[in-house]
């Protein structure tokens, strides 16, 4: 019979593998979640991970990382955030980011500014797009 302990750090490896596996994926499903149906309209300030399947309209900003999931809809007049990974639809005057990548399903309309931008084969891009370093992507 297992003890409390063994259990515990049983637990941990598995939870610590499950992270491992989701930050090598480029859409993770972990975090807040607006789900596909939903629909918000204004300012929008997160911590940590968020995946959008529904419709965002407005302002976004926070560390962290946005997935738009395919059935997502993005249309923001200024996104601020370390990472995004686009799969759905964004029209945006501006994108600073860390990081960037549009998935084959992205579809994006507006300015990016990020030192690593990925477009994957399929992907969508009307824009400019600026290699210069996003510092300081929450103040910009």
């Amino acid at each position: 019979m297992k003890s409390e302990l063994q259990e515990n750090e049983a637990a941990a490896i598995e939870v610590a593998r499950a992270q491992e596996a989701a930050e090598s994926s480029s859409a993770v499903r972990t975090g807040s979640c607006f789900g596909k149906g939903s629909e918000v309209i204004g300012t929008v300030v997160f911590e940590g991970s968020v995946v959008i399947e529904g419709k965002l309209e407005g302002e976004i900003e926070g560390p962290g990382k946005i997935t738009v999931g395919e059935s997502g809809s993005v249309i923001a007049t200024k996104l601020r955030t370390d990472s995004i990974v686009i799969g759905g639809s964004v029209k945006v005057k501006s994108i600073a980011s860390r990081r960037i990548e549009i998935l084959p399903t992205g579809k994006v309309r507006g300015d990016l500014a990020s030192p690593l931008l990925l477009i994957h084969e399929g992907a969508q891009f009307e824009g400019k797009a600026f290699a210069r370093a996003a510092q300081q992507t929450a103040d910009a």
